[in-house]
């Protein structure tokens, strides 16, 4: 049988990239870049052993089922013309980057993320440069048992951060340095707060995001990546000040992306552990980034007793648990983003939630194209970094997207002016 599933994860990839070039004329989409991580994860977890559980014939088919259902709806929501812009569109909008606006945001972000920092630094003072402890303080033991307080104190400066790096990865592979000093200095703190990996991730995945978005993989040369080998290095590096030998870090690079797949196996076999038996919650999770700051803002002003979708999925995801078979393995959180939708829709949520995804991602991809809107191509990289997070979970349970798109708002300034010829979104001189 998984010789079968085998022949069929190859199968998907090769007819994802051949559809794609036959109908764009491009390899590298979302829908390719999606098929290959889950193609090849898959694949892993059938010829891998880490010690974890091994993925049962309904996980692979549960995989199997996401890749088919993620490239039937990308082929159907997005047309060639959708991928380069209109030369036919004309419009009297300019977008520009505010510079002012972008360190106001920065400024904003670091008194907001102040609280915590202070307390990481008073940690790392007492006991060292022992990134474990500083991460068990913020995340395990929690500093703040509001959850209003953590959104503002750690949800609110991340993302601000993450809108810095966007801006900044989206100029870097436009051939210009802008913000990149502080995104390298944002970097330090997070990691000096929180103790995690998960703003290097992001840059990555950023990164890759921009030069799918810009076409620009040709373009960049060994100058360009470079900056991603710094990322993946200072990975390895936060990984060993973690407590991990090189050859760990191996191993934990490879358990982070095929350990979800065993993850999701533990879940199915002990629904009741893992809320899958609990009523349907019917995209209250898959909507999460609409639903979370509505409830957020209702528990602020009114005082509602209401939980916030993201608390649906880490009361029971956060806790580590051993999804080892051989030997103990602690995961946690990196569920596949398919319990997500299984607790929204139950079986049939692969399909409705990743349809639901890959919609997303073609209604923000045509507008950032074809339209040359610099606001939706700077969430365009942030959705296809998405595609790269679904292997291990759902991004867009938290109020992440929300926050990135109010924040666009000022950062990007739309300018309009009559005397000018602006083609998509380009000014190209004044008119006679």
């Amino acid at each position: 049988m998984e010789i079968l599933f085998v022949f069929l994860y190859i199968m998907m990839i090769f007819l994802s990239l051949l559809i794609s070039k036959f109908k764009y004329q491009k390899l590298l989409l979302p829908n390719t870049v999606f098929t290959i991580l889950w193609g090849i994860v898959g694949f892993l977890s059938i010829v891998g052993d880490v010690g974890a559980l091994r993925p049962s014939a309904t996980i692979h088919v549960y995989a199997i089922l996401t890749i088919a259902t993620f490239n039937i709806t990308y082929f159907i929501f997005t047309k060639k013309a959708h991928l380069t812009p209109n030369i036919n569109y004309k419009s009297t909008i300019l977008y520009e980057i505010n510079n002012k606006a972008v360190y106001l945001i920065e400024i904003i972000a670091l008194i907001l993320i102040s609280p915590n920092l202070v307390a990481s630094l008073k940690a790392i003072l007492a006991n060292g440069l022992d990134l474990t402890y500083v991460r068990t303080q913020t995340y395990i033991l929690q500093r703040f048992d509001s959850q209003i307080l953590m959104f503002l104190f750690r949800a609110v400066p991340l993302t601000l951060f993450s809108v810095v790096m966007l801006l900044a990865i989206y100029n870097l592979v436009n051939g210009k340095k802008r913000f990149l000093n502080l995104v390298v200095f944002n970097l330090l703190i997070e990691i000096l707060t929180f103790g995690g990996r998960g703003k290097l991730w992001n840059f990555v995945a950023f990164f890759i995001g921009a030069l799918i978005l810009t076409d620009s993989f040709k373009k960049i040369k060994i100058k360009g990546n470079k900056y991603l080998i710094y990322a993946v290095t200072a990975m390895v590096i936060v990984t060993i000040l973690r407590g991990e030998d090189l050859l760990n870090v191996i191993k934990a690079a490879y358990l982070y992306f095929v350990g979800p797949f065993s993850y999701l196996e533990l879940i199915i076999r002990d629904p009741l552990r893992f809320g899958l038996e609990e009523p349907a919650m019917y995209g209250y999770l898959t909507l999460g980034f609409l639903f979370e700051p509505i409830v957020l803002t209702l528990k602020a002003l009114l005082g509602l007793q209401i939980d916030v979708p993201s608390y649906h999925f880490n009361i029971y995801a956060q806790p580590f648990v051993n999804i080892g078979d051989a030997k103990i393995v602690f995961y946690n959180n990196n569920t596949t983003m398919l319990y997500t939708f299984l607790r929204d829709f139950g079986p049939s949520g692969v399909i409705i939630g990743t349809s639901f995804l890959a919609w997303l991602i073609c209604f923000f991809q045509k507008k950032a194209i074809q339209k040359n809107n610099l606001r939706y191509k700077i969430i365009s990289i942030f959705m296809y970094s998405i595609i790269l997070d679904s292997v291990r979970l759902y991004m867009l349970t938290n109020t992440t997207l929300v926050i990135i798109f109010i924040t666009l708002m000022f950062a990007i300034k739309k300018q309009r002016n009559q005397n000018t010829d602006i083609i998509d979104g380009v000014y190209i001189g004044k008119m006679k």
